[in-house]
């Protein structure tokens, strides 16, 4: 008569989150009638339990005789966040001897209640005698985030006394008006013992940020990477929003038993996104040597050889083989002449 659907059981097949109850055959009748309601209510579940919205209300919305159609005047607006609000307008085609009311819901990636705007769902009436009226987006807050912009989406459902009109959706977008926040090191340069396994270099944001930051970093330095002095490479840092610092973690650093200058791994960044790129780009972090330099002496102190063996090899050693070039000067002296005439 009215619409098709009759009592049944609706499955959801497993691995599927929802389903759909189809109310069809809906009847445009040429009669003059009250709105009508379809009503569902959900009962008995098999391997569910029932939430707390059980029934839904679907409204068969009677036409409105004449040329009285309600809509938004337009279908988008915006506004940066210092404007503190904002007057959007509903307009019917005709006036009526009676008020016209429509519902509205307020959607959007804005954030109501207060925390970037108030506006709550509701009724909005157009007067008997008048073709307009207004939903006002109050408390828009200027706050000090760098962030995306954001939407308040407004849709109009379920008029009386008018027909839906054309543009039953506004977009109204939230211009974001801060500054991006500048990332850099938090100092350019730090060091530590090669004993020291690990090291932490702080990355800061000069502010707080709506939207994650993120930049990239470059290893280089005289320690090799991969494990051989240090473990780090190449990647991209993330600080999330809100945050306003982040951490790049040089880790297993080697403490060797080798006597070598000492090391470095710079840091470099580049590429920011949500932010801007600060002067402290560079970090240079030291890896200082703890292990004694070698001791160098004669194997042995004294050697002898017939004068007819025409050369003597004296060998020096090293305590322990150094990560770094050994030199030590010899000076010569003794009862034989030397320049060629005993030995060169």
């Amino acid at each position: 008569t009215d619409f098709t659907l009759a009592n049944g059981t609706l499955t959801i097949n497993a691995g599927a989150t929802t389903g759909t109850i189809t109310i069809a055959s809906i009847v445009n009748d040429s009669l003059d009638e009250a709105n009508e309601t379809v009503i569902l209510t959900l009962s008995s579940p098999g391997n569910a339990t029932l939430g707390s919205d059980r029934v839904h209300t679907f409204t068969i919305l009677e036409p409105v005789g004449g040329s009285r159609n309600l809509s938004f005047a337009d279908a988008t607006s915006s506004g940066a966040e210092s404007v503190s609000s904002k007057v959007v307008t509903i307009q019917m085609s005709a006036s009526t001897a009676s008020n016209a009311t429509v519902n509205y819901a307020i959607t959007g990636t804005a954030t109501g209640s207060g925390t970037d705007y108030t506006l709550a769902n509701g009724t909005a009436t157009i007067a008997a005698g008048s073709t307009s009226t207004t939903i006002t987006i109050a408390g828009i807050a200027d706050d000090s985030l760098d962030e995306a912009n954001e939407t308040i989406i407004i849709t109009l459902s379920n008029p009386t006394n008018a027909n839906p009109g054309s543009i039953l959706v506004h977009t109204y977008t939230i211009t974001d008006n801060d500054n991006a926040p500048v990332v850099d090191f938090n100092a350019t340069s730090s060091n530590g013992a090669e004993s020291v396994s690990s090291k932490a270099i702080t990355v800061d944001l000069s502010a707080a940020s709506g939207q994650n930051v993120t930049v990239n970093y470059a290893i280089t330095g005289t320690a090799t990477g991969s494990g051989t002095d240090f473990t780090l490479a190449n990647g991209t840092l993330t600080i999330s929003a809100g945050a306003t610092t982040g951490t790049i973690n040089i880790s297993s650093i080697i403490n060797d038993s080798i006597d070598e200058a000492n090391e470095t791994v710079i840091v470099t960044l580049s590429s920011p996104g949500n932010a801007t790129l600060g002067s402290d780009r560079v970090h240079t972090y030291t890896i200082t040597d703890n292990d004694n330099a070698p001791v160098v002496d004669f194997n042995a102190t004294s050697s002898s050889g017939a004068e007819s063996a025409s050369s003597a090899g004296l060998t020096v050693d090293l305590s322990a083989a150094s990560g770094q070039n050994v030199t030590v000067n010899y000076a010569i002296t003794g009862t034989a002449t030397g320049s060629g005439t005993d030995f060169t």
